[in-house]
């Protein structure tokens, strides 16, 4: 994604009152005016987290950060004129071949910085660059005043248990560090950012910033180092996990602080197309305009790309929304197929990050209707050549209304995020389909047939259904939770949050989410003591993804393990290397926690002999993957 466009994105016109960085900014400054400052606590002996109050904390980095995003894209789209003072400019175009001030040099040297990684498809993460370098600066505030970090004087007294306070004050000075130094330490971020020809995953930068960034950084803001090793490395990950902080409270402000529908994930897939081979992730369909003898008009007006998943439920509820649920879930699964592996003309283009599809909104491809909205066509059923808009209109010819919200066809569609039918070489196939066939799948869902017999039953070249997904955590058995994920921890879409926040069956599946991209089905398998419980997970995953997982009394990595009805306990098996398990596990207390800060803490790994396993939980049993994940 291209942070220049971040706060432009649905909105006509940024620099509007209602722009994502004017309210930023007038939150900024009506807090700051009405000193909604609290006390910051230090710790013993003086040296302290840099943990501001919320006003500060949350509010000023991300007006700090949106104000340097707007002033670098300002200074790559035009030449700008002459500013600041003469022999400031002089000097900065002495030493960096630009004129003006050290702040117009900083976004102009730091944008071309940018720009360079830019074209070597390096895609730098420039607001969390930004959020570090202006932490713990009083530069990042868009205030009247400036602010300042005022720390106590140290107790003479070494055994002193006594916690003095740090304020964060805001009065008229000047930053803190130079915009000279700033844009050095902002090429220092990015190139330390980088490995090879790619960017470095989270945990990398966490610990090259950890090594090579943040004790600098505070010497320069004037912060003491503390002599104690276990201080000094909770300091440093303090100001570590603030900089991330940051940087995603700017990136949620860019939408009014709501959280965005962004799908399951990230999901890949392998095409054998006739322009050649590609391999696609996070993408988006533009709907094309239909002509009678079958060809396309070119992208309908007023339409906007639609994520994918959007795209496969719209075309579910218009191609076969009446079918039984197994039905549903077959259609989804080869609408996502045919629409990967059919994009007109065979091209898929970039755009901003995205895979484009380009798709014809009728019936020589698929018929899509926005679900949230609707759509109408001059033709019945937008055959025969007739295009389909968005938008409920019942002045004309055929129209459909948007689909509730609690209809059941979301939710088994949600249930084959990212699934799609490939051959024996692992490319999604042009699952093509027509009235025969969704009735052959209706029937055979009537008679209790899996969504894998109906596949087997339509396309002699399909070899599996597949899915390579993460859920936008590390998608791998290695790592840890990323409890940032809002998909896999959080509701709607985790359906034990937040009513059993820290339980077992939450904790794992958010984890399962993150390492798969779809929902175990944990809460499908209902019995005695309800439904979804720990002791049920595995049978739930086996009847939701029987082409996916089977039952055992042996775990496989990547397994969900169930204990017996009375310990009723669920977790995911990370590793095994013989009689030693590595699970995961949530709800160490027993006990649902009273809020999401508490419950993400309540988690452990832990490996274990089978023996050992059982005599904790019990007749454990498994789900495990017919394929194993990553």
């Amino acid at each position: 994604m291209n942070p220049f466009n971040l706060f432009n994105n649905g909105k006509k016109d940024s620099n509007n009152d209602n722009s994502g960085g004017s309210q930023v900014t007038n939150m900024v400054k009506g807090l700051f005016k009405n000193k909604f400052l609290v006390p910051i606590v230090a710790g013993v002996g003086g040296f302290f987290v840099i943990i501001i109050a919320a006003a500060c904390l949350i509010v000023a980095p991300i007006a700090a950060v949106d104000t340097a995003i707007n002033g670098i894209k300002d200074a790559l789209d035009e030449a700008g004129e002459a500013s600041g003072d003469f022999f400031e400019s002089l000097g900065n175009f002495f030493t960096t071949g630009y004129w003006g001030s050290d702040e117009d040099v900083f976004y102009k040297v730091v944008g071309e910085k940018y720009e360079e990684y830019k074209d070597k498809n390096i895609d730098i993460d420039l607001p969390l660059v930004l959020s570090a370098v202006f932490i713990g600066n009083d530069a990042m505030v868009a205030t009247e005043g400036d602010c300042t970090i005022q720390e106590p004087e140290e107790s003479d007294d070494e055994d002193s248990e006594e916690t003095p306070n740090i304020t964060y004050e805001c009065e008229d000075g000047d930053t803190e560090q130079k915009y000279s130094d700033l844009r050095k330490e902002a090429d220092k971020l990015m190139k330390g950012m980088v490995d090879g020809d790619a960017v470095k995953s989270e945990e990398e930068y966490r610990e090259w910033l950890y090594d090579n960034f943040i004790e600098d950084k505070l010497k320069d803001i004037g912060v003491k180092i503390p002599k104690d090793e276990d201080e000094k490395e909770k300091l440093f990950n303090d100001l570590i996990d603030q900089i991330y902080f940051n940087r995603d409270m700017y990136l949620a402000a860019l939408d009014d602080f709501q959280v965005a529908d962004s799908g399951a994930g990230v999901c890949s897939f392998d095409l054998n197309l006739s322009t050649g081979a590609h391999t696609v992730s996070n993408v988006k369909v533009r709907l094309l305009g239909c002509t009678a003898s079958g060809g396309s008009s070119g992208p309908l007006e007023d339409e906007e790309l639609v994520d994918l998943e959007k795209y496969v439920l719209g075309v579910t509820y218009t191609e076969n929304g009446g079918a039984p649920d197994e039905a549903i879930k077959m259609q989804a699964i080869a609408a996502r197929s045919f629409v990967l592996a059919r994009t007109f003309g065979g091209e898929v283009t970039k755009e901003d990050g995205y895979s484009i599809i380009n798709i014809r909104n009728c019936t020589w491809d698929q018929a899509y209707c926005d679900p949230d909205e609707g759509c109408w066509s001059d033709g019945l059923g937008g055959e025969y050549g007739n295009t389909i808009h968005t938008g409920y209109d019942q002045s004309k010819y055929w129209s459909k209304a948007p689909l509730p919200e609690d209809d059941r066809i979301r939710s088994l569609v949600a249930e084959t995020t990212g699934q799609v039918i490939v051959d024996e070489d692992g490319n999604v196939i042009v699952a093509g389909y027509m009235a025969p066939e969704q009735n052959i799948w209706n029937n055979m869902a009537n008679q209790g047939k899996s969504v894998a017999d109906m596949v087997k039953k339509t396309y002699s070249d399909a070899v599996e259904i597949t899915s390579n997904c993460t859920g936008g955590g590390d998608g791998t058995l290695t790592g840890n939770p990323d409890f940032s994920n809002d998909k896999a921890w959080k509701s709607p879409n985790n359906v034990y949050a937040p009513t059993y926040y820290g339980q077992c069956t939450w904790f794992a599946w958010g984890r399962f989410y993150e390492i798969y991209g779809y929902d175990p089905g944990f809460n499908s398998q209902c019995g005695n003591g309800g439904c979804g419980n720990g002791y049920q997970c595995v049978d739930g995953v086996i009847k939701t993804h029987p082409d996916k997982f089977e039952k055992s009394r042996t775990p496989k990595v990547g397994a969900v393990g169930s204990s017996d009805y009375a310990h009723n306990h669920v977790f995911i098996v990370t590793g095994v290397d013989g009689d030693q398990i590595t699970i995961q596990e949530g709800n160490l207390d027993g006990k649902t926690n009273p809020n999401y800060n508490v419950a993400i803490k309540d988690w452990q790994t832990v490996t274990l002999s089978m023996s050992e396993l059982r005599a904790r939980y019990g007749n454990v049993t498994f789900a495990n993957p017919k394929k194993t994940p990553k």
